[in-house]
């Protein structure tokens, strides 16, 4: 049986985020003192402030770094490597590890070991902060927000930004799908294995997650011993079928989850997904969407065409057809300037909604 606890936390006010997660190690039964080395692991997925609801807040961060004692470390990889430094600044994250007197660690800049699993599919053999390894706590502090690949960003997809470097967009490129992603994070999620997640979900986002959405309040804080069981909470919050996340599904398939505490839908926008079981001719024909460029918004810092993981956008800023959707562009464009351009077909897609 695993356990998730639910709690009301309707404002980024530090006692009062303390008092709960307090209360949710309590009800679960897990000490924080007793670990020497700890490394907080938030979301800091790029350069955005804390308003725009993209990066786990600052001060939720500061909350959990003083429950532990012993040495703290808060440190994560942002979506692009080099502005890994930029987005804990901009994120108000390095502030609030200061306060802290925690040690502020660039994931992406420390020593990497070698992880070998010759029976994966897809994280086979790859590069990890050897600091993962080393600390005796990895607190897992995800966002709550969609996401246009996996439908929600969580506790088990914040896992994926313990990976450095350029695999990120290796992965993106053998991992193409809906199905093949959430595969690669159960991979991934196998290696890591944080022994507690705590969710920020005091604010989420909603829409085109996980950048270009909306912030949405909804008011609660999640914690949890598996972040699979977390995430299966959160999608009901979200009002989405928890088994539509197919990293959910391959870790949580059979398992029971036990609710402690209440929570309401909050019925969030979510982004379009494609109909799973459709052939691929008939979905690109009447689901068929692709990132494109505003122009005016582009300010040609050319990060969408570096990071892209199979050189879909030329220098002059087009899209080729080899696109394979999975939206990179558009999650790390720090100018909001791209956006999905629909199918001419899409006004059938009413006729799919039992599907999506």
């Amino acid at each position: 049986m695993e356990k998730v606890f639910v709690a009301k936390c309707d404002e980024y006010k530090k006692e009062k985020i303390k008092r709960v997660i307090k209360k949710g190690f309590k009800v679960l039964n897990f000490n924080p003192k007793k670990f020497k080395k700890v490394l907080l692991k938030p979301n800091v997925l790029g350069a955005y402030p804390p308003e725009r609801a993209v990066t786990t807040h600052p001060v939720f961060v500061e909350a959990v770094c003083e429950i532990f004692n012993g040495k703290i470390y808060v440190g994560d990889c942002s979506g692009v490597d080099h502005l890994t430094k930029r987005s804990l600044e901009k994120s108000g994250i390095k502030k609030a590890a200061k306060k802290c007197n925690a040690k502020l660690v660039n994931l992406n800049k420390m020593e990497h070991i070698k992880i070998v699993k010759k029976d994966f599919k897809y994280a086979k053999d790859l590069l990890f902060p050897k600091i993962l390894f080393d600390v005796d706590l990895i607190v897992n502090l995800p966002k709550l927000k969609t996401h246009m690949l996996t439908l929600l960003s969580g506790g088990v997809k914040n896992l994926f930004g313990c990976v450095p470097g350029g695999q990120k967009r290796k992965l993106h490129a053998v991992a193409n799908t809906e199905r093949r992603f959430g595969e690669m994070l159960f991979e991934i999620y196998n290696i890591i294995k944080p022994k507690i997640t705590i969710m920020d979900a005091i604010i989420g986002m909603e829409g085109n997650g996980p950048s270009a959405g909306t912030p949405k309040k909804t008011g609660y804080i999640l914690i949890s011993k598996n972040p699979a069981a977390l995430d299966y909470v959160a999608a009901k919050i979200m009002g989405i079928d928890p088994y539509k996340i197919w990293s959910t599904k391959l870790i949580m398939e059979g398992k029971k989850v036990k609710i402690i505490g209440q929570f309401e839908n909050k019925k969030y926008k979510m982004p379009f997904i494609r109909p799973r079981y459709i052939p691929r001719f008939i979905s690109n024909l009447i689901f068929g969407r692709k990132p494109a460029i505003n122009k005016r918004k582009c300010k040609k810092c050319m990060i969408c065409v570096k990071n892209c993981p199979v050189g879909a956008i030329d220098e002059n800023l087009n899209f080729k057809s080899n696109c394979i959707e999975c939206f990179c562009c558009l999650e790390l464009c720090p100018e909001n300037a791209i956006y999905i351009k629909e199918s001419k077909l899409k006004k059938l897609r009413f006729l799919f909604r039992k599907f999506v």
